[in-house]
This record gives C-alpha cells, sequence and structure tokens, in this order.
C-alpha cells in the first residue's frame, strides 16, 4: 500500500495556542495562583474563581463585575475543580478533587457566603465523599499519584442553577440530576432514580430520612422547573412533568406509611 500523502493548506493566521493543559494532560503540576475553575452566577454579578493556592494564600475568590475583590479565602486542601456562586452572592460552593485530609477522596464546601468568608472556616460545611465514591465519577490513572493519575475526576461533584447547587449525598453515589433545554422542551435526566415500579424510598433502601432530603430536591427545584422529558437510567419518559409528579406522590405515600417495629 502506497504512503499516505498530506497536503496542508493554511487559509488564515493561526490563532495563539491555548496554555490551558488537556484534561488528560499528567506529569504537570498548577504554578501558584493558576487558574483552575471559573463561574459566572446567573445574574452576572458575581465571577468566582478558583486557584492553586496551599493554606498560605487564598485559592476561591469572588469578584465583581469590574474585576473588584469581593472576598477571598483558603478552602483546603488545594486547586479547585469546580465552584459557584448562587445568585446575590447568597450561598458558595467549592469542589475540590481531593480530601484535606490523607483519605484521596473529593471534597465539596458548601453554605452561606457570609459564614465562609469569617474569620475561621468552619469544617461542617466541608463533606467528603465516601470511599465508594470512586464509583460513581471516573479517575483514570495507575502508580505514582503525581504522574499517574489524571490530576481531577471526569465529571462533577455537584450541580448548580440559578439559586440552587445539589450534591448527591455519600450513600446515593449515582444520583445526579441534570437539565437542559433542547428544542424549545425542557428535559431532565435522573439516573438511577425513577426506575421501573420504583420510588424514591425503594431507591434510597429504605432509609426514610434520607428519602425525605431527595424528595424535598426533587419536588422544590426539579417540579417548579416542569420538565417536558425525563430520561432516567432505563428509559425516556416523554411525559416529563406526569412522571415526576407521580413520583413525588408515591413517595411521599410510601413515607407516610407506618414503618416495622422497632
Amino acid at each position: 500500500m502506497a504512503n499516505l500523502a498530506v497536503r496542508e493548506v493554511q487559509i488564515a493566521s493561526s490563532s495563539p495556542a491555548s496554555r490551558v493543559p488537556e484534561v488528560t494532560a499528567q506529569g504537570r503540576f498548577f504554578a501558584p495562583q493558576a487558574i483552575s475553575a471559573v463561574d459566572i452566577s446567573a445574574d452576572g454579578k458575581f465571577v468566582t474563581v478558583g486557584t492553586m493556592a496551599f493554606s498560605h494564600d487564598a485559592n476561591v475568590w469572588q469578584f465583581a463585575p469590574d474585576g473588584t475583590v469581593i472576598a477571598k479565602r483558603h478552602f483546603p486542601p488545594w486547586a479547585p475543580m469546580q465552584v459557584a456562586t448562587l445568585n446575590g452572592g447568597r450561598a458558595l460552593a467549592v469542589g475540590l478533587a481531593y480530601s484535606r485530609v490523607t483519605s484521596p477522596e473529593p471534597t465539596v464546601w458548601f453554605g452561606r457566603s457570609e459564614e465562609f468568608f469569617a474569620a475561621t472556616l468552619n469544617d461542617n460545611f466541608g463533606e467528603a465523599d465516601s470511599r465508594d465514591g470512586e464509583l460513581a465519577r471516573l479517575r483514570p490513572g495507575s502508580g505514582d499519584w503525581r504522574t499517574g493519575w489524571l490530576a481531577s475526576s471526569l465529571g462533577e461533584l455537584f450541580v448548580r442553577g440559578p439559586d440552587w447547587v445539589f450534591k448527591p449525598p455519600r450513600w446515593l453515589l449515582d444520583l445526579t440530576i441534570y437539565t437542559t433545554t433542547l428544542g424549545g422542551k425542557r428535559i431532565a435526566f435522573t439516573g438511577d432514580l425513577g426506575f421501573e415500579n420504583q420510588d424514591i424510598l425503594h431507591r434510597c433502601w429504605g432509609d426514610a430520612d434520607k428519602a425525605r432530603q431527595v424528595v424535598r430536591v426533587v419536588r422544590d427545584k426539579l417540579l417548579p422547573w416542569r420538565p417536558d422529558i425525563v430520561f432516567t437510567g432505563h428509559g425516556v419518559r416523554t411525559n416529563g412533568l406526569e412522571f415526576v409528579t407521580a413520583l413525588v406522590r408515591t413517595t411521599e405515600a410510601s413515607l407516610a406509611e407506618p414503618g416495622p417495629p422497632p
């Protein structure tokens, strides 16, 4: 077989090469204060930036639209992979691929901005995933952690809307609700939530307290959005609003039933 001949024809001047590493980059460490994450609040009043810094310097910054620094602080341990400020600056979420302690599980900090930017950071606002979290997000690699593993997780630690943030609880690792609009249709993706003949209580393995937390998010956040179509892990529901409404009602009925004797 003859060798393939390739001829390159340049039709415009080249744009400058990006200095942003590829998502699969390995063996590189962020320079001090290199940007690792950026978010603009839905109201356009807050630009939140995550940077590479250790405990001596801030790694989360809030800027006004004109570039004025509104607030800053350090969230252990290093560079955030996700940041988000909600409308009005009332709350802040920070996701880190590493834990602040010995275990390597990801950590999410979430709380009111006024508490986060107080003199002392309250550890109660930081929640690390359990060891089983590795089953919910991909982080390929092997060998030495500096050169053999991706620097971050392939997948989000939390999802956010204009005025809400949702992080799957550590006991429900495969549930994240995504929403989008496509062709004028409101579409929701619920993963393992809403399987055939399974309500939310069943998906929480019968733990009523945990099921109530998930129901509250679905009822207060997803239902008012009125999804037209819902994709679950096992199929598509073209009657999205009706499906989610029935799921909430069925679960609330299950939660109202008396539980087994202690």
